[in-house]
């Protein structure tokens, strides 16, 4: 479900041409799944 939402959300993203924020963005979700993970 996360994923999907990711997905959806970079397209977004990049669709409207910025790529760094598409970047940044993934990093701050992968930071967000890390964080989650040590919290399980």
């Amino acid at each position: 479900m996360l994923l999907q939402v990711k997905n959806q959300t970079f397209l977004l993203i990049t669709v409207e041409g910025c790529y760094c924020d598409a970047i940044q963005n993934l990093i701050n979700f992968a930071e967000f799944i890390k964080a989650r993970a040590l919290l399980e």
